[in-house]
C-alpha cells in the first residue's frame, strides 16, 4: 500500500503515525492507497480525514483523530461536544459526513455501487473506553453510534486494527482500477 502524507504536518502527528503503523503492519502489503488529510475528501463541515484508504480487499475507511484528553471534554452529544475550547460538531457526525463523502465518489461507477460501502472510525488515543463512560455515562457511547451505521470508537485501550472491515465483495480488476480514480 501507499502512503501519501498531503500536508507537512504529518512529521509531529502522533497519533496519526501510530495509526499508520498499525495499518502498514495489518495491511501495508496489500495493494492500495492511503492518504494523510486527504483534501478531496471532505466532510459538510469542511474537515477532512485524518487517514482514508482505499485497499484492495477491504472496505474503504476514513478515520478521525479525536486529540483531546478526557478532562478536556465537558459533554458529548448527538449534534455537539463541548470542550474545554469550546463547542464543536460531533465527530462522529463529521465522521459520518466523510464516510457518505467516500461513498458518493463510489456511487458515481454505476459497477461500484453499494458494493462496499466505506466505513468510519473516530480514534480517541488519549481516553480509554473506561474513562468515557465513567465521566459520561456506562452506555453512553453506545447511545452515541445508535443512529449511525457503519461507524466505530477505537478506544486508547484497544488494538487499532480491530475496526478493519473485509471487503463485502471482491471487485475484479476493472471495478478495482474504477475505484482508484
Amino acid at each position: 500500500m501507499d502512503f501519501i502524507p498531503t500536508i507537512d504536518s504529518y512529521a509531529e502527528d502522533t497519533p496519526a503515525q501510530q495509526l499508520w503503523a498499525t495499518l502498514e503492519a495489518k495491511i501495508g502489503g496489500v495493494d492500495g492507497i492511503c492518504y494523510y488529510k486527504h483534501p478531496v475528501i471532505t466532510a459538510t463541515s469542511a474537515v477532512s480525514p485524518d487517514i482514508a484508504f482505499l485497499a484492495r480487499g477491504y472496505r474503504p475507511h476514513v478515520f478521525l483523530i479525536l486529540r483531546y484528553a478526557i478532562d478536556e471534554l465537558d459533554d458529548v452529544g448527538t449534534e455537539r461536544w463541548r470542550t474545554r475550547h469550546g463547542e464543536i460538531d460531533s465527530p462522529l457526525l463529521a465522521l459520518d459526513d466523510l464516510r457518505i463523502a467516500v461513498n458518493s465518489r463510489m456511487d458515481k461507477v454505476r459497477s461500484l455501487r453499494a458494493k462496499n460501502p466505506a466505513v468510519g472510525t473516530l480514534y480517541m488515543p488519549f481516553i480509554s473506553r473506561q474513562e468515557f463512560e465513567t465521566k459520561f455515562g456506562e452506555r453512553r457511547s453506545d447511545e452515541l453510534l445508535r443512529d449511525l451505521q457503519d461507524i466505530t470508537i477505537i478506544w486508547s485501550d484497544r488494538d487499532l486494527s480491530s475496526c478493519l472491515e473485509d471487503a463485502r465483495r471482491q471487485l475484479n480488476d476493472q471495478e478495482w482500477r474504477a475505484a482508484q480514480s
